[in-house]
């Protein structure tokens, strides 16, 4: 399972509109092995719809689906996966409950290594640039990068503001993978997509 986390690509209303299962079709199309169903102001009805749609449609193109946030959902949908944030049910608590994968957004060593402890499949950590998804979040220096990395077993993803440009300064340091919204479904996904998956293939493959 783990090299479908090399790179996670996480939707955004912004960039793919209200054709959100058609971003996701062409990312797929482009290589895309990894997607992760964001929505912050749709009904939960219509999350639930859409999460069964898209995650219907990754078993036919071999992508897996992880819902963001909403481990209900994710059951639900059959997703493969749930990412959770600070803000959300504890990690014991979402296990407790949710049977597929769980994913943890982490601000430091401490908290990478609790989420370990606690059982996630993975820690997310970031930004490392500038974020247009989160742009108030306080820019992380680099060196934490290998310094979670050397004392966690489970795979590390950065987040926030990476590119096809970016990421390997990144990826070079440590990061098991990148996650990116704006440089996946903004403009040419197909294209967009087989840049990304360009630069992982030079890190362990995807």
């Amino acid at each position: 399972m783990d090299i479908y986390l090399r790179l996670v690509g996480i939707t955004d209303r912004r960039y793919c509109g209200d054709s959100v299962i058609e971003s996701v079709r062409k990312a797929g199309e482009g290589g895309i092995k990894t997607i992760q169903l964001r929505e912050k102001n749709i009904s939960d009805r219509d999350f639930y719809e859409e999460a069964i749609s898209i995650t219907r449609l990754g078993k036919e193109m071999g992508m897996k689906i992880f819902i963001n946030d909403r481990y209900d959902i994710a059951e639900a949908s059959e997703a493969d996966g749930v990412h959770i944030g600070a803000n959300d049910l504890p990690l014991p608590i979402v296990r407790r409950y949710f049977t597929g994968l769980i994913g943890k957004t982490v601000k430091s060593k401490e908290e990478a290594l609790k989420a370990e402890a606690e059982g996630a499949d993975y820690v997310a950590i970031g930004p490392f640039y500038h974020s247009h998804t989160k742009p108030s979040k306080k820019i992380l220096p680099m060196d934490i990068i290998p310094s979670i990395r050397k004392d966690i077993t489970i795979p590390l993803v950065v987040i926030g503001g990476i590119n096809s440009q970016n990421a390997e300064s990144l990826l070079t340091i440590g990061a098991y993978g990148i996650a990116v919204s704006k440089s996946l479904f903004k403009g040419d996904i197909i294209k967009n997509a087989k840049k990304l998956t360009t630069v992982i293939n030079k890190y362990g493959g995807y």
